[in-house]
């Protein structure tokens, strides 16, 4: 099986769309999606390792797992990151599909701080 490049491409690309979505939504106070889009911000980089290495996972838990044990246990991505991704996952879930959620401007701007830095960190190595 051979490393489809234009999949690659296009999750480190979805990261980046997601990541301004996550911006614009925040600026128009809406602060529960603002957390969704961060996360998929964050899975479709870790969609983007896995491309890789050829690992594919049909499940958001499954591409979090993964991601963890491809990548966080030999060091490829930092401790900070994995931490990122398992907070956004529960983060998602909760606003997703939880009853009264509620986030601070305050947290979801530091949130958005947060995996801005660490997905600048990441896209650099995809790019050519």
């Amino acid at each position: 099986m051979s490393i489809d490049i234009n999949y690659i491409e296009s999750r480190v690309n979805r990261s980046k769309e997601s990541l301004e979505e996550a911006k614009l939504l925040f600026d128009n106070e809406h602060y529960l999606t603002v957390v969704n889009r961060l996360y998929y911000a964050v899975f479709y980089l870790a969609c983007g390792f896995l491309g890789r290495i050829n690992v594919a996972s049909k499940t958001h838990t499954g591409t979090k797992s993964k991601s963890h044990e491809h990548f966080l246990k030999e060091q490829i991505i930092n401790y900070d990151f994995g931490k990122l991704y398992d907070r956004l996952f529960r983060e998602r879930n909760d606003t997703d599909y939880g009853d009264f959620q509620i986030l601070s401007k305050q947290e979801v701007q530091e949130l958005i701080f947060e995996t801005e830095e660490q997905l600048k960190k990441y896209w650099k190595e995809f790019e050519n």
